[in-house]
């Protein structure tokens, strides 16, 4: 049987819950897809998977290097260097493929994953497609042409990301297609909202770096208590920020739990009375996709107050949730205010943002449209969208 080589760059990696969703249910579908990592992650193996070979034994650089040279040096030049410093890769996928009869390779990300797909479907002659999320197109190394100037198809997962592409390579208009990550709505069942508890519970969830803006929550919650509101913070989650969110958030009720199973997840969305949500653009022009986070939540009837950067606001309006200013804490104070005061406005949004995901965001709908663009499988003929 002919075969699709699915590209990540780490595997597995904590964050990217969705791609580990993916890839499960493409292989309950019967896909022929052979998933394949440029190196290892930091992350638990996930259940249901079969083990996923990769390309080299460590990542070429570490992150902290990458944000050195991404901050210093032309584009042109990180590009020749990574061309350098994937070569054994190069070489290793080019080796895998020919093993396993590998007909088309999907690279999951843009970037690096993307442009080891293309060099490596140009040498063995066979086709390669990307997919496009968020820093891959806002603050990659490579350009458009680059990674995906012979690419049969490019996915986008946010209208945000599809729009900035559209704008910047109208070349790739007839192959540029929108397909959501979605979530399987049966693992987030909808709660009947609760009554606000006393402290708040705001929940944060994400990795805690740059664009996530941590520090910006501690700061939100912080407002809240200063106006004389019981409130406490959850953050799940790890990153190159996690000293100073923790120093920050000292003398204020803060839990830090880590890295956190769904299941955990799921039942710290059950039993919060918000998520918060403060992203924000980077200097280098990285900003938000859509946050699973944000959708599980939706999906469960958490309340979601979160700023509208990047694929944000795409999801969390004002009928579905509360959209915020995270460098405003007086009015995010008194946004929190008025729904404690009057918890009954929170309701109906919640339950707009569950109809929201269940009408668009349904990863098994998602997941046959994905793969009408990028394998033919028995029994499925699905048009892309």
């Amino acid at each position: 049987m002919k075969k699709t080589a699915y590209l990540v760059g780490a595997w597995p990696v904590w964050s990217e819950t969705f791609i580990q969703q993916d890839l499960r249910l493409m292989l309950e579908e019967g896909a022929p897809v052979f998933p394949v990592a440029i190196s290892p992650g930091d992350g638990a193996p996930p259940p249901g998977l079969p083990p996923v070979p990769t390309l080299v034994p460590e990542p070429p650089r570490s992150r902290a290097v990458a944000r050195v040279t991404r901050t210093l040096l032309p584009r042109s030049v990180r590009r020749g260097l990574g061309a350098l410093r994937y070569a054994p890769a190069l070489d290793a996928l080019v080796r895998l493929c020919e093993v396993e009869r590998i007909a088309h390779i999907h690279a999951a990300f843009g970037g690096t994953p993307a442009a080891l797909a293309s060099a490596a479907a140009r040498r063995l002659g066979i086709p390669y497609s990307a997919s496009a999320h968020a820093a891959d197109v806002y603050a990659g190394v490579h350009d458009d042409v680059h990674v995906y100037e012979n690419a049969r198809a490019v996915l986008t997962c946010n209208e945000c990301v599809h729009r900035e592409l559209h704008r910047r390579s109208p070349w790739l208009a007839d192959r540029l297609h929108l397909v959501h990550h979605g979530l399987c709505l049966d693992e987030w069942p909808f709660r009947e909202t609760a009554r606000l508890a006393d402290p708040l519970r705001f929940l944060f969830v994400g990795r805690l770096i740059g664009k996530k803006d941590p520090l910006a929550a501690v700061r939100l919650v912080r407002e809240v208590v200063r106006r004389g509101i019981p409130a406490q913070l959850t953050m799940i989650g790890d990153g190159e920020l996690l000293p100073r969110t923790k120093a920050a958030a000292r003398g204020c009720q803060a839990n830090f739990p880590g890295v956190l199973p769904r299941s955990e997840v799921a039942a710290a969305m059950r039993h919060s009375d918000f998520l918060l949500a403060t992203s924000r653009e980077e200097r280098s022009g990285d900003r938000e996709g859509i946050p699973n986070a944000i959708l599980e939540a939706m999906a469960t009837g958490t309340p979601v107050l979160a700023a509208r950067g990047g694929g944000v606001g795409e999801v969390v309006t004002e009928a579905t949730g509360w959209p915020i200013d995270p460098g405003s804490p007086a009015a995010f104070a008194a946004l929190v205010q008025r729904l404690r005061a009057d918890p009954s406005a929170i309701h109906p949004r919640v339950e707009a943002a569950r109809a929201e995901i269940e009408h668009r965001f349904d990863a098994s709908t998602l997941i046959r449209r994905r793969l009408g663009l990028l394998v033919s499988v028995p029994g499925i003929t699905i048009s892309p969208s």
